[in-house]
């Protein structure tokens, strides 16, 4: 997609291409380039042929009154190999001359065009459009070449056409992979057809990784794999442990989630490399990830289970290397709130930006062990078989009480938490009763019969189902439903009309774009003359906790008496880094008042040096805005600027406080569509970025 300079390597390995005088032009995928079959390619001298390689590009032919029309090659002196048009048909080409291929291509029409080769197998292979060519059977694997052209031959038999998407892979892809990607590629408003192609979710190549495809999850140490099953489009566990020298070998356990789905003893530890960790494989993952942990400990089973579906606090884990939350929203970075591990989005946009459905939040765990028949015990919930379990199983009870993801809806919900209860092993026809226990407040003794019990499987995000229509039993703080045959998650509901006290039955808060908003309701209210909200506020450092003095923020009025129930929100916009503490003050029309309880939000940590994010929207029509935080108080100024360099506006020149972050509003009615640049200045750096104006 570019017009002068440097063709830029879309990976982290920095293959940067060395342009020669050709355009860009509509491709098969956004841009391409379009070649003039004379003097057009580009030069990539830092790269050499890998040894186990893929390469792949597509290929839209101007013109073929030249007998050779080099599309890519390795080396660019003999030895040399590569891809290439010949009398209209194409060819694997070596520098020796021989050639195989006959498949017969015409001009006018996109083709995607692959080469593999393996040296274990020492093969190579063909594809064109999805298909192995059988006119081009397997040869020897070619290993020969350094650096590498597009569109020329030595110097010479230039190609005429379009070239996109040419993608280089040091592995030999396998067919599942290529007929996905042509498919992909081809027609990406229709293609709804999948193949069974393994993809990475977390990598670090050479050294360790987790991936899947439709059914399977692999757990990899050092290019040994082992594997379990999973469940397409549902939210899935996968844990990977690795234990040195456990009983003298190297232990590889995977947990899909949590259950031990397979384990093997290695030989060779996992090496060392300076290898990027990916989150996401470049070409292959498709679908969605959160809370993404990595420790330097070997977790136990129990300790997978228990924190499945719980946040954790990333300063009181002792063991906690990174932690990726993915709770941004909107931005190009994913934050390491542990370590300093932030991670740089790539091709992706603020529409991969997604609420999570997955069975996740703030809460506690408790589990019991080999339970048959009884009664078992596991924080605010609680089992009494009346049909015993036909085999012993383990038991682990999230109570998920707050955000950051999606909780439950359900008609009349009691408050927002509900209870994800996991059962490992095979409990065969059972039915049990089922006690939740809540806070003071939630329950009317004379309620039972409008309470209702909702149900779904435990690694679902789906839609609720009605389990259970009334209560067998209620106290204060307790409610039982009775006879259950099938666990998961669980959540209550009511459709009671009795009145109660002014009670809060929930208070919640989440983060999102340096904004803070809380939520909370009421099932009835009396009295109630309204709520003020108070909040606290730490140091800018995201570890050391809320330790400023309490301040009211804000007031909102009841609705006074109430038999229904009543929701509140409220936005603390424009927040710094930190973290921070609500409470609500609920007052009645007489003065007296109490204390709602306290809840953290976690705003980041302060930047080490300074954030200049790209804009939002981009493009933009007519106005978009612009965010930047940086780490000390020092004069700055943020301005825009046209492809000429001359200064359009001065969004942004004063002092900065430290850690706070900033979003300017920048306006372009009285603009002209085309390229703006915008530059954040301080004394000691200065950051450029780039943005488009389109009317």
């Amino acid at each position: 997609e570019q017009t002068t300079g440097t063709h830029y390597d879309s990976t982290p390995n920095g293959k940067n291409g060395t342009q020669k005088r050709n355009d860009d032009t509509p491709g098969k995928i956004a841009k391409g380039q379009d070649f003039d079959g004379t003097n057009d390619y580009i030069d990539i001298q830092s790269l050499s042929s890998p040894t186990n390689k893929t390469f792949s590009l597509w290929i839209y032919t101007n013109s073929m009154t030249e007998d050779f029309h080099t599309l890519i090659e390795f080396g660019n002196d003999a030895p040399f190999f590569g891809l290439a048009i010949y009398q209209s048909n194409w060819y694997l080409f070596e520098y020796d001359k021989s050639c195989w291929g006959k498949t017969s291509l015409s001009t006018g029409q996109w083709y995607h065009v692959v080469y593999t080769s393996n040296s274990g197998t020492n093969t190579g292979k063909v594809y064109l459009n999805g298909t192995e060519d059988t006119e081009t059977p397997a040869k020897a694997n070619r290993e020969t070449g350094s650096g590498m052209g597009i569109a020329f031959h030595s110097g010479d038999s230039y190609f005429n056409g379009i070239i996109d998407e040419v993608r280089i892979s040091n592995t030999d892809r396998s067919a599942d992979w290529i007929a996905a990607c042509y498919n992909n590629q081809s027609s990406p408003g229709t293609f709804m057809s999948f193949t069974n192609q393994t993809a990475a979710g977390v990598s670090k190549s050479g050294a360790y990784g987790i991936s899947t495809n439709n059914s399977k999850a692999y757990g990899t140490i050092n290019n040994q794999s082992v594997s379990g099953s999973i469940t397409a489009s549902e939210w899935n566990h996968i844990c990977l442990t690795y234990d040195k020298d456990a009983g003298g070998t190297d232990e590889i356990k995977l947990y899909i989630n949590g259950t031990q789905s397979a384990t093997g003893d290695y030989s060779t530890a996992i090496p060392s490399n300076n290898n990027n960790i990916l989150l996401g494989d470049m070409v292959g993952f498709s679908g969605k990830m959160d809370e993404i942990r990595i420790w330097n400990d070997v977790r136990t089973q129990q300790e997978i289970r228990e924190n499945m579906h719980r946040t954790v606090t990333p300063g009181s884990e002792s063991n906690l290397v990174s932690y990726w939350k993915l709770n941004e929203s909107s931005g190009t970075s994913a934050p390491d709130s542990k370590g300093s591990n932030t991670g740089t989005l790539i091709n992706m946009t603020i529409e991969d930006w997604v609420a999570s459905t997955a069975a996740f939040g703030e809460g506690t765990a408790n589990s019991t062990s080999s339970f048959t028949s009884g009664t078992a015990t596991m924080g605010t919930f609680s089992l009494t078989t009346t049909n015993s379990f036909d085999n012993a199983v383990d038991i682990t009870s999230t109570e998920i009480s707050n955000a950051p993801n999606i909780l439950p809806s359900v008609a009349n919900q009691l408050d927002d938490r509900y209870w994800v209860v996991d059962v490992f092993g095979t409990p065969g026809t059972y039915s049990a009763n089922l006690t939740f226990t809540l806070s003071s407040g939630y329950l009317n003794t004379g309620d039972a019969e409008n309470l209702k019990l909702y149900n779904r499987s435990s690694n679902s995000d789906g839609s609720w189902t009605l389990l259970v229509s009334g209560a067998s039993n209620v106290t204060s703080t307790t409610v039982t439903f009775n006879g259950v045959s099938t666990l998961g998650q669980f959540t209550i509901g009511s459709n009671g009309t009795s009145p109660l006290p002014v009670e809060l039955v929930s208070f919640t808060g989440k983060v999102k774009d340096q904004n803070v908003y809380l939520k909370w309701s009421t099932a009835t209210e009396v009295n109630n003359y309204g709520f003020e909200v108070e909040r606290k506020v730490s140091s800018k450092s995201a570890s050391s906790g809320a330790t400023g003095n309490w301040e009211k923020i804000a007031f909102l009025e009841g609705f006074g008496n109430s038999n229904s129930p009543k929701k509140y929100s409220f936005t603390d916009e424009g927040i710094s880094y930190g973290v921070y503490t609500y409470r609500l003050k609920q007052i009645d029309n007489d003065g007296t008042y109490e204390y709602s309880k306290e809840i953290e939000i976690d705003a980041g940590k302060i930047p080490n040096d300074f954030i200049l994010e790209q804009n939002y929207p981009n493009p933009f029509n007519p106005s978009t805005t612009i965010r930047f935080a940086i780490n000390e108080s020092v004069p700055t100024s943020l301005k825009i600027y046209d492809v000429l360099g001359n200064e359009v506006e001065e969004l942004f020149n004063e002092r900065t406080e430290a850690g706070k972050v900033y979003n300017l509003e920048f306006k372009a009615e009285n603009l002209s569509s085309g390229i703006y640049f915008y530059r954040l200045k301080t004394p000691s750096r200065t950051i450029h970025r780039k943005m488009l104006l389109i009317k």
